[in-house]
C-alpha cells in the first residue's frame, strides 16, 4: 500500500481550500492538520499483516511527511465532519463580512447532508410499502383473462335471453351419478335419465323460455 502513497499532505489541504472557497489569507492550515489527524486516527488500516491507522502508516519517508493514496485523499477531502468543522470553527474570527459568508457555506453543506439523509429515508419508505403491497396482492389480471370473462359474460346474456337459466342443481346431481357408477353396471331408472340427460344437454337442460309458459 505504501508504493501507492504519493498525495502529500499540503496537496489535501490545497484541495481542501480550494474545493469550499476558503480564503487563502484567512486560514488556519495547522487547524486543518489537526482535525485530519484525529479522522485518520479513527481509520483502521492493515500493513504486512500488522493493523494500525491511517495516520501512523502515512508516515513516510525521511522527512516524516504524511503521504496518502488517492482513496484517502477522496475520503478526507469530502469527508463531512471535516467540513463543517473547518466551515464552524475555523474562520469565524475573521470579521463579520466573512463570518456571514462562511455561515452561508456551512448551512448549504448542511442542507445538502439532510436533503440526502432525508432521500434515503424517503426511498427506503417507498421500498418497504412496496413490498408490503406486493406481497398482498400475489397475482394479476392479465389481458386475456379479462377477454375470457368478457366472452363469458356475452354468452351467458345471450343465453338467457332465450332459455330459462341451466338447473344447476340438476346438472350436479346427474354428474355426481355418473361417477359414482363409473365402471359398474347398473338398472336403475333414475340412473339411466342421469345419463340421458348428460348425453344430451341441450335437449335436457337448456329449455326455451316459451316453453315455461
Amino acid at each position: 500500500m505504501a508504493d501507492n502513497r504519493n498525495v502529500p499532505m499540503r496537496k489535501i489541504i490545497d484541495e481542501i481550500i480550494e474545493r469550499y472557497d476558503f480564503d487563502e489569507g484567512l486560514v488556519d492550515r495547522t487547524l486543518i492538520v489537526k482535525k485530519i489527524k484525529k479522522l485518520c486516527l479513527k481509520e483502521p488500516i492493515t500493513q504486512k499483516g500488522v493493523t494500525s491507522n491511517l495516520w501512523e502508516c502515512s508516515n513516510v519517508g525521511k522527512n516524516k511527511e504524511h503521504l496518502f493514496t488517492s482513496e484517502e485523499r477522496k475520503m478526507l477531502v469530502t469527508h463531512y465532519d471535516l467540513c463543517t468543522y473547518l466551515l464552524s470553527c475555523s474562520f469565524r474570527n475573521s470579521g463579520e463580512k466573512n463570518k456571514e459568508k462562511t455561515d452561508k457555506k456551512l448551512n448549504a453543506v448542511i442542507e445538502l447532508h439532510d436533503k440526502v439523509h432525508k432521500r434515503i429515508e424517503n426511498e427506503t419508505q417507498a421500498l418497504i410499502e412496496l413490498n408490503e403491497y406486493s406481497n398482498e396482492i400475489m397475482t394479476f389480471c392479465s389481458f386475456e383473462e379479462v377477454q375470457k370473462k368478457k366472452h363469458d359474460i356475452m354468452i351467458e346474456a345471450l343465453f338467457l335471453r332465450y332459455f330459462k337459466p341451466i338447473d344447476e342443481e340438476l346438472l350436479f346431481d346427474d354428474m355426481e351419478t355418473k361417477a359414482s357408477i363409473s365402471g359398474t353396471n347398473y338398472t336403475d331408472v333414475n340412473v339411466e335419465e342421469s345419463l340421458w340427460r348428460l348425453e344430451n344437454p341441450i335437449e335436457a337442460y337448456c329449455i326455451p323460455k316459451e316453453q315455461d309458459k
